[in-house]
């Protein structure tokens, strides 16, 4: 059974809300003026206290920018979600402090995720 419930202890998602068609990988790879109306004095600002925060330094200024509009784009992701949240569409809020708000979710999900079924054994 690998100790799974039959009842949700997750937040409940009422109705699946709006939160546009465009992953943050797809805002990435997409096209740049895309990208500059994602990134404002007010994310960099948000962005460069965030950074302060959590102790992170990147190599280049390459990975900076990139970095930046990862970050920009969970932004607006997690602005859309607090919208929807305001709307009574979901049970939970979201917020940008974590320590992966500068990551895609593909990024994410390769670091961090299970991706793979693997067998699960009660401890005993």
């Amino acid at each position: 059974m690998c100790g799974i419930s039959d009842c949700a202890s997750y937040p409940l998602v009422r109705d699946k809300p709006e939160l546009g068609e465009d992953s943050a990988d797809e805002v990435i790879d997409g096209d740049s003026a895309e990208k500059k109306t994602l990134i404002t004095s007010e994310v960099k600002d948000s962005f460069s206290n965030w950074i302060e925060l959590h102790q992170k330094s990147y190599q280049s200024e390459e990975e900076y920018q990139q970095r930046l509009l990862a970050y920009a784009t969970n932004a607006v992701l997690v602005d859309r979600h607090n919208d929807a949240h305001a709307q009574g569409l979901t049970s939970y809020q979201m917020k940008m402090d974590g320590p992966f708000s500068d990551l895609t979710f593909a990024e994410f999900e390769d670091l961090y995720l299970m991706t793979e079924a693997r067998d699960c054994y009660p401890t005993h």
